[in-house]
């Protein structure tokens, strides 16, 4: 007997498997009405089921069942006919559902399902209204209310006649293309199976239709993926020039050019070296977009140094820097000192002259790296506004954050701020 039902159902039984194994595949992926399909694929497969169970107790089959008690017969074939005529149009709906996702028309579309249950369900409960299987195991319609489930299907029919047309109005091409097919092959298949043509194919059609839109709905979910992916690393480029544009500062730049210009009149080893350390801030400042690498503290520092001796030049300021360093052997994002010692000397000691300390030392199983800076006599610590670079102390937590597990503390309660560093004592931060 299950092997006669594998066999008169193959084709259906198929279909309805890749369907089910695209389902499966697609499980964790956010495709539109992955639920519903998988529930047709349930109902699909109940129906085949029952339509099998019919023929078998109708003696349509070439298998037949044994059953002594003859009226047992009659009412087990009344309960599989009725549970037929109830979920045909549901399958229906259900495939209405996948091409409508919008749900406020759910509740409207499932009326005509429900009323067609209601006319059939009473039959189980012996008070047939649409058809009922006499003393003969005949079966015989009951007019006008057995035409309830045709007219019930034409209307879902002529709704996605409407789909289709309101998708060829929408201009998307390919769905008008592929709502069309399936329009004309179940209209097709509908005449074919109601004038005895060609019986026995709906379920096999219907299977078929919603395995080619889902294959649709799933490659629209990809190409729709793929352009949310370039467009979010395109907005990703666009926020890495943002930052290069806000780190490399235009007054800085032109203040450094400027100097470099008159160095080359009065003092051309000056200028040279001018010129090497305006290289190399270009340089360190560029390259930290592009590396998601941890340097050497020791390479930071020369950044540092690099700025600082190019500020020397350009503002003529007599700026100190003090080391204090109980260690330099290990690693940290690239620029995120130096921006540090960039906001001390604008907005710490004013450019023209102060202190600005730099130590290291561990705490708490953390390596601190400190910046601090002497302050300027005419910035008061309510007036002292750090960072405006376009960097930021929140990007820099960040990318410390991201890059190493790091954090930035600050504290600008007296006069000049102190800035730290905090970065895990792991593998990932020495060499």
């Amino acid at each position: 007997m299950l092997t006669d039902f594998f066999v008169s159902n193959y084709l259906t039984l198929v279909i309805l498997f890749f369907l089910a194994v695209i389902v499966y595949v697609n499980r964790k992926v956010n495709i539109p009405a992955t639920r519903l399909v998988a529930t047709i694929i349930i109902v699909l497969l109940f129906v085949e089921m029952l339509d099998y169970g019919e023929d078998v107790l109708s003696g349509e089959a070439a298998y037949q069942i044994d059953i002594s008690d003859f009226q047992f017969r009659i009412k087990l074939r009344t309960v599989v006919t009725t549970l037929l005529y109830v979920l045909r149009p549901i399958i229906i709906l259900l495939e209405l559902f996948v091409i409508c996702p919008d749900k406020k028309y759910w509740l409207p579309l499932a009326v005509p399902t429900v009323v067609n249950a209601c006319i059939y369900l009473p039959t189980m409960f012996g008070r047939p209204l649409a058809f009922e299987i006499n003393g003969i195991n005949a079966w015989i319609p009951l007019y006008p209310f057995n035409l309830t489930i045709y007219i019930v299907q034409l209307l879902y029919v002529l709704i996605l006649l409407l789909a289709t047309i309101q998708s060829f109005r929408g201009k998307n091409r390919t769905a008008s293309l592929i709502l069309l097919s399936i329009f004309t092959v179940s209209v097709i298949s509908a005449i074919f199976e109601y004038t005895s043509i060609y019986i026995g194919s709906i379920n096999t059609i219907t299977a078929l239709c919603v395995f080619v839109y889902y294959v649709y709905l799933a490659t629209i979910y990809q190409h729709e993926m793929r352009q949310a992916i370039t467009q979010k690393e395109l907005e990703i480029a666009q926020n890495e020039l943002t930052i290069l544009k806000n780190q490399m500062q235009p007054h800085f730049i032109y203040n450094s050019l400027a100097t470099i210009r008159l160095l080359a009149k009065r003092d051309s080893k000056k200028a040279v070296k001018s010129i090497d350390d305006f290289s190399k801030y270009l340089k360190s400042h560029i390259g930290a977009i592009q590396n998601e690498d941890l340097i050497s503290f020791t390479d930071e520092l020369e950044n540092v140094k690099v700025y600082l001796s190019m500020v020397q030049e350009s503002y003529r300021s007599n700026i100190e820097l003090i080391y204090e360093l109980q260690m330099t052997d290990f690693k940290l994002p690239p620029l995120s000192l130096e921006p540090i010692v960039e906001n001390a000397v604008n907005h710490g000691i004013g450019r023209l002259s102060g202190t600005i300390t730099i130590s290291t030392f561990t705490e708490n199983r953390h390596i601190i790296i400190r910046v601090r800076d002497s302050g300027s006599k005419e910035v008061s610590s309510e007036e002292y506004k750090p960072f405006h670079n376009g960097i930021g102390f929140e990007n820099t937590a960040r990318r410390l954050k991201l890059q190493c597990g790091g954090d930035l503390k600050t504290d600008f309660s007296g006069n000049g701020g102190v800035v730290d560093v905090i970065l895990p004592m792991a593998e990932e931060a020495f060499e």
